[in-house]
C-alpha cells in the first residue's frame, strides 16, 4: 500500500474516533475532565467500618453450615471459568448494573463473604464495602479466595470453553491473513472493553506509568479505548485494514516502550492492557513478552498484501451499487 493511502486511512479513523470519544465522555454522568492536574481518587472508606478479612478456616466452617452467601466479585467471564460452588456472581465493575437484581432476591440480614483471586486483588473488599453501605452489616471478605479454596481441595465449579472449528479457504496465506486480522480485532475489542466501562480506573493506570504529564492523563484515558475498539471492529469487518493495523502496531510499540521503561526503573505497575482487574495482572516481564508476541503478527498484517479481497462488507455494498465507498475504502 502506498504511503498516501495509508495516511489517508489513518486520518479517516482518527477524525471519526477522537470526536466520538470526546462527545461520549461529555454525555456520561461521570465523564472525566479533559485536562486535569490530578488523578481520580477513590471514595474514602468509613473509619468505623466493621468489614474484615475472614480467615480461611472460619470461611470453611461457615460454608459447611450452609448459612452464608459467598459472592464472587470478579468478572462474569472469570466466574464461569471457575468459582466456589454455590457462590453468586456480583462483579465489581458491573456493580451498579447488577445490584438491583441482587437486592430483590437477597435477605439484608444474611451473612456474606466476598472473594476474588490473587493476594493483591481488592475486588472482594470493594464489593464488601459497597454491600455494607447498602445495609448488609454481616459482611467479610476472603483474601486470595479462589486460589486458597482450590488449594484446600474445596468444591469449585468450572465451565469448559468450546472450541470453534475453522473454515478452510482456497488461499492458505490469505486465510491466515483473514484469521490473524479477526484475531487481532477481537484482541483489541477485548482490550478496550474494561477501559470504556470504567475510564476513571483506566486513568489511574495511565497515571501509574508516569511517562506523560498529569494534565494529559484523562485525555489519553478517554480517547485510547475508542481507538482500540474502532480499529478492532474495522479489522474484523475488513475496512480500512492497513490504517487500523498501523495504529494497533503503533500502540503495541508504545506499550512495549512504556513497560520496558518502567521495568528498567524497577517499577512494578498494573498494565491495564486487557483488564483493570487486579487479580488478572501478570508480571511486567510477562506482559512485555506478550505485547512483543502480538506485535509480530501485527507487523505481518501490515506488510502482507492478500491476493484475494476478503472484505465481505465492501463486496456486499458494491453489489448494491454503492460505488462512492471507493473514496474511503
Amino acid at each position: 500500500m502506498k504511503m498516501k493511502s495509508l495516511l489517508k486511512e489513518i486520518g479517516i479513523i482518527l477524525m471519526v474516533v477522537i470526536p466520538l470519544a470526546l462527545v461520549t465522555n461529555s454525555l456520561r454522568p461521570s465523564g472525566l475532565r479533559l485536562i486535569d492536574t490530578g488523578i481520580p481518587i477513590m471514595q474514602p472508606v468509613e473509619a468505623n467500618n466493621p468489614i474484615y478479612a475472614i480467615p480461611l478456616d472460619k470461611a470453611i466452617e461457615k460454608y459447611k453450615r450452609g448459612e452464608t452467601l459467598f459472592i464472587d466479585a470478579r468478572s462474569h467471564e472469570d466466574y464461569l471459568v471457575g468459582h466456589i460452588k454455590g457462590a453468586m456472581n456480583l462483579p465489581d465493575h458491573y456493580f451498579d448494573e447488577w445490584i438491583d437484581d441482587f437486592l430483590s432476591r437477597t435477605d439484608p440480614n444474611i451473612e456474606i463473604i466476598t472473594y476474588c483471586d490473587g493476594e493483591d486483588c481488592t475486588l472482594g473488599h470493594d464489593v464488601a464495602e459497597k454491600l455494607y453501605q447498602l445495609g448488609f452489616k454481616r459482611v467479610s471478605y476472603l483474601v486470595n479466595g479462589l486460589t486458597e479454596w482450590q488449594e484446600s481441595a474445596l468444591p469449585v465449579v468450572s465451565q469448559k470453553i468450546l472450541e470453534v472449528d475453522k473454515t478452510s479457504m482456497k488461499n492458505k496465506w490469505d486465510t491466515i491473513h483473514l484469521l490473524l486480522r479477526v484475531f487481532m480485532g477481537l484482541i483489541f475489542i477485548w482490550a478496550s472493553w474494561d477501559k470504556l466501562l470504567d475510564p476513571v480506573a483506566f486513568a489511574r493506570v495511565v497515571h501509574n506509568y508516569q511517562i506523560i504529564p498529569s494534565s494529559m492523563v484523562n485525555l489519553v484515558a478517554i480517547i485510547l479505548p475508542w481507538i482500540e475498539i474502532t480499529c478492532g471492529l474495522l479489522l474484523i469487518l475488513g475496512l480500512l485494514t492497513k490504517g487500523s493495523v498501523f495504529i494497533i502496531d503503533s500502540l503495541l510499540f508504545i506499550f512495549i516502550l512504556a513497560l520496558g521503561f518502567n521495568l528498567y526503573r524497577g517499577f512494578d505497575i498494573s498494565c491495564g492492557c486487557f483488564t483493570l482487574s487486579h487479580e488478572a495482572d501478570n508480571t511486567m516481564l510477562y506482559t512485555l513478552i506478550r505485547d512483543v508476541a502480538l506485535l509480530i503478527p501485527g507487523l505481518w498484517l501490515l506488510l502482507y498484501n492478500p491476493k484475494t479481497d476478503l472484505n465481505f462488507i465492501k463486496a456486499l455494498l458494491y453489489s448494491k451499487g454503492v460505488s462512492m465507498l471507493e473514496i474511503f475504502f
